[in-house]
């Protein structure tokens, strides 16, 4: 246990510096490092299912179009793109039907949007007012909760929470997990109040820590299913004790758009987060 515990944390924390380099980028490098990401994580989907080098390739080359028409931030464009990815995608089922079924075309398109359309909302939070608080509460729900749901479960685990899509997964490790997101928003506000003079809104911290961590939960159960579904441990290993990157991720996933739309609402209706 411990020798994995420690790889965990010492891979975690390479990771680390790697994100804080990426966010105090400027806003391209991020779009930029999110659309790989974006890119490696479906490869890792694709991969899982199994569908080969062609469709692979050509479900990729699909995503980088999204997540580029994305970048722009304009819903006609997005539109345009899914239709022209749709129509990409049919034609490729309908030469390649003895390979691919239809359902395999559903789950395509699924992982696309799910995970290109939601993970760029992280580029979208560096875009409002004190947006660079807003990535940094986005994966601070994410990690902590992933971070108390670990440490807890190990600890104090007993009851299942959902043991046919994810067999270690516990109660007590999903109320430590949100325990510790909560905390963890917490603690950003009494930096940004202390360091930075910021006002923040401490019950609105909460509020959201507590919803995100669900969300985050709910996040890292689809990605659960889905590697049951297909039969694999991991995504991938290229995070020693993390596994692949959307084994990584998986709980940001809908944790960015939630995160967003509050701070955009926020921004529209007057009251806070921070600022």
């Amino acid at each position: 246990m411990w020798k994995d515990t420690a790889l965990r944390i010492v891979s975690a924390l390479v990771g680390l510096v790697v994100f804080f380099v990426i966010v105090f980028m400027d806003t391209m490098a991020l779009n930029f490092a999110l659309g790989a990401l974006i890119i490696l994580m479906l490869w890792e989907v694709y991969s899982a299912f199994d569908y080969g080098w062609t469709f692979t390739i050509i479900g990729c080359v699909g995503s980088m179009i999204i997540v580029g028409v994305l970048s722009l931030g304009s819903v006609d464009y997005l539109m345009g793109a899914l239709v022209i990815y749709v129509i990409f995608l049919v034609v490729f089922a309908v030469l390649g039907y003895r390979r691919l079924r239809f359902s395999d075309i559903a789950v395509m398109l699924f992982a696309t949007i799910y995970i290109s359309c939601f993970m760029m909302y992280v580029g979208r939070a560096r875009y409002l007012e004190n947006g660079l608080y807003y990535v940094f509460l986005i994966f601070i729900c994410a990690w902590m909760d992933d971070t108390g749901a670990y440490f807890t479960g190990k600890l104090f685990g007993k009851h299942k929470l959902v043991p046919d899509i994810s067999p270690k997964k516990t109660v007590e490790g999903a109320l430590g997990g949100i325990v510790f997101a909560v905390i963890g928003c917490l603690l950003l506000g009494v930096i940004a109040r202390f360091a930075f003079f910021m006002e923040v809104n401490y019950v609105a911290l909460a509020l959201v820590g507590l919803v995100a961590s669900c969300l985050g939960q709910l996040g890292d159960l689809v990605a659960s299913l889905m590697k049951r579904q297909c039969g694999v441990k991991d995504f991938g290993n290229i995070m020693p004790g993390h596994g692949g990157f959307l084994d990584r991720f998986d709980s940001v996933i809908l944790i960015a758009p939630f995160v967003y739309y509050v701070a955009w609402a926020a921004e529209k209706l007057g009251f806070f987060i921070l600022r």
